[in-house]
């Protein structure tokens, strides 16, 4: 099975971001086979990812665009998928 790379990108947003990293860690897949980045401007539950094992890309860019640009770079899987940071499933 191939690797594959999760990229949630939280622009100023935070409401709903530890929903939707929940609902990807939360999923079907063994933890090895994928990798959970997120890409946020700023530094809120910066320790609650460390924890669940996420990576974390902290962006001063000025638009979400660029954001997720950055968090490629840190990709390692051989698939990518976004996420949007509202976006989730209980």
């Amino acid at each position: 099975m191939p690797f594959i790379s999760v990229i949630i990108a939280a622009h100023n947003r935070r409401e709903f971001l530890l929903d939707a990293v929940n609902s990807a860690l939360n999923q079907t897949l063994p933890k090895d086979e994928y990798e959970i980045i997120v890409v946020k401007n700023f530094s809120e539950y910066d320790d609650i990812l460390k924890n669940l094992d996420v990576k974390t890309v902290f962006s001063n860019e000025e638009n979400q665009g660029a954001d997720i640009v950055n968090a490629l770079s840190y990709a390692e899987g051989e698939f990518i998928c976004f996420l949007d940071d509202d976006i989730w499933v209980p």
